[in-house]
């Protein structure tokens, strides 16, 4: 009797370990379930919800768990988790395989990148399109119509590698964004999410010169799309890329006004090319055009360093 109040006082105390260990006495054999119950109800009664689950864990069986899950979710809203325990609680429910509460807590940790890929993984089409608003929220928050631009997602975005080609149309989603939607929030949207503008498009051209070179696009929606190559950093100023943008003035122009060259390095060789059709009439159609593109970049630099 005394060994049966000594373990009731460890449980009410808290001082699971100690009860836990008890439980193996073969006097408490007929007893063990109801202390076992007992042990996770009174973590339960004193919000020790991960107590709780590693409990079951510990007991091999899953008593009050939904309660036990909403517990520990509420308890991630209102931080009352350390990184190094809310680390553990994932742990704990990925070797469960509880593989849509992971996704939950990952949501509600604001993870949203590792929710996203374990939704993918499990084709939970609802929980996918909650981790790409969560990614996407801070970026387009002010757009009225946020919520059913992120559900287009998933008419452009076929794959679980967001960069991979389909076989269908052998585009990947950002190109399907920019050629099939033309819209550049989306197409946004997807940059956000992993899009990759050093992508070939149907093997011809990378993604912004395809955009700028081939497409028949209005000024306003190049424009759009140029703003967002920009701001995501696609490296314009390559002297490979010099031959592209020989093919079109003004968009050579445009680049130029965007401010993405580092105009000396066009400029010297323009001037070395130039150098070498030196015995060439200056009516040449090349050289002509090699001229006028100097002019250009002259014309530029002259203008910003009158202002």
């Amino acid at each position: 009797m005394d060994f049966r109040k000594n373990l009731e006082n460890d449980i009410s105390q808290l001082n699971f370990r100690n009860a836990i260990t008890k439980l193996s006495n073969k006097s408490l054999k007929s007893k063990e379930v109801s202390y076992r119950k007992l042990i996770i109800d009174t973590a339960i009664e004193n919000n020790l919800f991960f107590t709780a689950a590693e409990c079951n864990r510990s007991f091999g069986i899953a008593y009050k768990d939904k309660e036990i899950k909403e517990g520990i979710k509420r308890g991630v809203l209102e931080n009352k988790y350390t990184q190094k325990e809310l680390q553990k609680i994932i742990q704990l429910y990925k070797e469960k395989k509880d593989s849509n509460f992971v996704g939950d807590l990952l949501l509600k940790m604001k993870r949203f990148n590792e929710a996203l890929v374990f939704y993918q993984n499990l084709n939970n089409i609802p929980g996918v399109r909650l981790a790409r608003c969560g990614i996407l929220e801070d970026y387009f928050k002010n757009l009225p119509n946020f919520q059913d631009k992120v559900a287009e997602l998933d008419e452009i975005i076929l794959n679980k590698n967001i960069n991979s080609f389909d076989k269908k149309d052998k585009l990947s989603a950002l190109q399907r964004a920019l050629l099939v939607k033309n819209d550049p929030i989306l197409f946004e949207m997807i940059m956000y999410l992993g899009g990759n503008l050093n992508t070939f498009v149907k093997g011809k051209e990378l993604v912004p010169f395809y955009c700028l070179y081939t497409m028949k696009l209005s000024k306003e929606l190049q424009s759009k799309f140029l703003d967002i190559f920009i701001r995501f950093n696609f490296n314009f100023n390559n002297k490979l890329f010099f031959p592209m943008y020989l093919k079109n003035i003004p968009i050579f122009k445009l680049l130029i006004h965007k401010k993405v060259f580092d105009l000396n390095i066009y400029q010297d060789m323009l001037d070395e090319m130039l150098n070498n059709l030196a015995d060439i009439s200056n009516n040449n159609l090349e050289k002509r055009k090699l001229i006028l593109y100097k002019n250009i970049i002259k014309n530029y630099k002259n203008k910003k360093e009158n202002l």
